[in-house]
C-alpha cells in the first residue's frame, strides 16, 4: 500500500478550495529560479493578485475573490450572488434569435452598470468583458484531492532543498505529515508506518510513487508560472 493511499479522504471540490491550491502553487513558483522566465511572461496576468508571499490565503481571498467571477455560461441550480454574474430566466418557447438578441441587450446593459460600480469607464475599453477578472481554472474537472497531495509532497521536496528521492526523503515526508491536522492525515497512509520494515520491493514502489508526484508537481508549477491551473 502506498503512502498516498487511505481509507478516508478529505474532499477538495469547491471552487474556492481549487483556487487555494492555485494560490499555493503560485507562491512556490515565486521562490523557484527555474520559473523566473515564465513568470516574467505572465507578470501582467498575475499583477492584480498583488504580493502573495506575505499573506495567508483567507486574508488574500477576502480582498481578491472578485477576480474569480464565473466565466462560463452554464445552467445553475441556485442563484449566483457573485457581482460579476447575472441571473436570467430564459423562456424555452421563444425563438432562439429573439432570445439571443434580448440576452445580448440585457448583458451589455448590466456590464456597463457593473463596470461603473467598480470604477471602470466602459468607453475606454475595446470590449466590455475586458474590464472584469480573467482568472479561470483551466480544467472543468479538477482532482483536488490528488493535486493537494502533490502540493504537500512538493513542499517537503523544497523544504529539504530538492534531495534525492530515497528512503530518507520518505522519512522526511512522514515527519512533515505528523505536523498536519488530523483531517489531512486521514488521506495518507498511517504516519506511524515503520519504513524500516518495508521490503525492498515495497520501498522501491513507494519511491516510484513519490517521484511521480514530484514530476506532477513540477508540471503543475510550470502551468501556474504561465498563468494556468492546473
Amino acid at each position: 500500500m502506498s503512502l498516498m493511499s487511505g481509507t478516508k479522504r478529505i474532499q477538495i471540490k469547491s471552487r474556492k478550495q481549487h483556487i487555494r491550491l492555485w494560490f499555493e502553487f503560485y507562491k512556490i513558483c515565486l521562490t523557484q529560479i527555474e520559473f523566473k522566465k515564465n513568470l516574467m511572461q505572465s507578470r501582467h496576468f498575475y499583477k492584480p493578485w498583488g504580493n502573495v508571499l506575505d499573506i495567508k490565503f483567507d486574508d488574500w481571498w477576502n480582498i481578491n475573490k472578485d477576480l474569480f467571477g464565473p466565466t462560463r455560461v452554464e445552467e445553475i441550480s441556485k442563484i449566483s450572488k457573485h457581482p460579476n454574474s447575472l441571473n436570467l430566466v430564459i423562456p424555452l418557447n421563444q425563438k432562439l434569435t429573439t432570445i439571443l438578441n434580448n440576452v445580448k441587450t440585457i448583458i451589455e446593459t448590466k456590464q456597463v452598470s457593473r463596470l461603473k460600480e467598480i470604477g471602470v469607464n466602459h468607453k475606454t475599453l475595446k470590449s466590455l468583458d475586458k474590464g472584469f477578472g480573467e482568472y479561470e481554472l483551466s480544467s472543468k474537472e479538477i482532482k483536488g484531492q490528488s493535486i493537494y497531495q502533490i502540493l504537500l509532497i512538493y513542499q517537503v521536496f523544497i523544504k529539504h532543498n530538492k534531495p534525492p528521492i530515497n528512503k530518507e526523503f520518505l522519512i522526511n515526508i512522514h515527519e512533515f505529515l505528523k505536523e498536519r491536522p488530523r483531517s489531512i492525515l486521514r488521506s495518507f497512509r498511517s504516519i506511524n508506518e515503520d519504513l524500516h520494515k518495508y521490503t525492498p520491493g515495497q520501498l522501491d514502489n513507494e519511491i516510484r510513487v513519490i517521484r511521480r508526484n514530484i514530476k506532477q508537481g513540477y508540471n503543475v508549477l510550470k502551468n501556474v508560472s504561465l498563468g494556468k491551473f492546473p
